[in-house]
C-alpha cells in the first residue's frame, strides 16, 4: 500500500479506517502488509504505531515516488509465488476472507493477471 499523508490532504483519518478495516478483514497470519510512505505526519505514525502488529514492512521513501513507483518498491519484496495486491490507503472493506476470495479465483484460473473486487452496492 502506498501511502501518502501531509497536512494539506489530510489523508491521516483515511488511513486509519484502512487499516482498521484491513486488521478485521485480513488474516495476517498468512498475508503480509508492506506500505511504501510517499509522505506522513506526526499523526501518520502514530496510527502506524497502533496497528505495527498487522504491518510487515514499512518503507520510508524519503519524498512522494508517486503511487506506481512506491507500489513497486513494495512488490520488490513480494516471496515467490506470492500474489500481491495493490490498495491505496483510503480504502475500507468489510467482508472477512477477501483476500482468500481473489486468491481462490487465481488458483482456479492461473492465467489471471489482475483481479479488481466490485462494489455490490453499485
Amino acid at each position: 500500500m502506498a501511502v501518502f499523508s501531509n497536512a494539506e490532504n489530510k489523508k491521516d483519518e483515511c488511513l486509519r479506517k484502512t487499516l482498521q478495516s484491513l486488521s478485521i478483514t485480513v488474516d495476517f497470519t498468512k498475508h503480509r502488509l508492506i506500505l511504501s510512505i510517499n509522505g506522513y505526519t506526526d499523526a501518520t505514525t502514530k496510527i502506524l504505531k497502533v496497528y505495527q502488529d498487522i504491518i510487515s514492512e514499512i518503507l520510508w521513501n524519503g519524498r512522494n515516488l508517486g503511487t506506481a513507483e512506491a507500489i513497486n518498491r513494495a512488490w520488490k519484496l513480494r516471496n515467490p509465488g506470492e500474489n500481491c495486491i495493490k490498495m491505496d490507503d483510503d480504502v475500507v472493506i468489510f467482508q472477512s476472507g477477501w483476500v482468500e476470495l481473489m486468491e481462490e479465483s487465481i488458483r482456479r484460473e492461473p492465467s489471471i493477471g489482475i483481479i479488481g473486487l466490485k462494489r455490490k452496492d453499485c
